[in-house]
């Protein structure tokens, strides 16, 4: 089988003449622009998420959550007999759930150094109990 193109001129032909592995139709300069582009975009995203996390952290530790939720639950008792207990646990629920999304937010590390930190307390804690419990069957 002949597979030459017949009465082909050098236009028709596809050439590529650029750096290897690089993609078609970008330049370096592109992509140094969208690198910097993604390094804000990256930084300002991490910057919200701890303002978050300081935000949930605050309403965790200043107890407006847990006041919430017990206004709540004493509402769920008297709203239970005038529009039902499924309705009334309806909201019970939601502020259950925002109370839980709250705290889980809190909990969450803001940085490298508070997530070294959990991971060697726990760590700490596991070893601290495997050679007390070494040392209490040696005797």
């Amino acid at each position: 089988m002949d597979y030459r193109v017949k009465n082909s001129s050098p236009e028709d032909l596809l050439a590529h003449y650029g750096v290897r592995g690089m993609k078609w139709g970008e330049r370096k300069s592109n992509r140094k622009q969208m690198r910097a582009l993604n390094k804000a975009s990256r930084k300002s995203d991490r910057e919200e998420r701890n303002r978050q996390i300081d935000a949930a952290r605050g309403r965790l530790h200043s107890g407006e959550l847990s006041r919430d939720y017990t206004v709540a639950k004493t509402e769920y008792k008297v709203q239970r007999h005038v529009v039902g207990r499924r309705e009334a646990g309806k909201v019970l629920r939601d502020k259950q759930e925002k109370l839980d999304a709250e705290y889980n937010m809190s909990k969450q590390a803001k940085h490298g150094a508070e997530t070294t930190a959990a991971v060697l307390g726990t760590v700490g804690g596991v070893v601290l109990g495997t050679a007390a419990a070494a040392i209490l069957t040696r005797r």
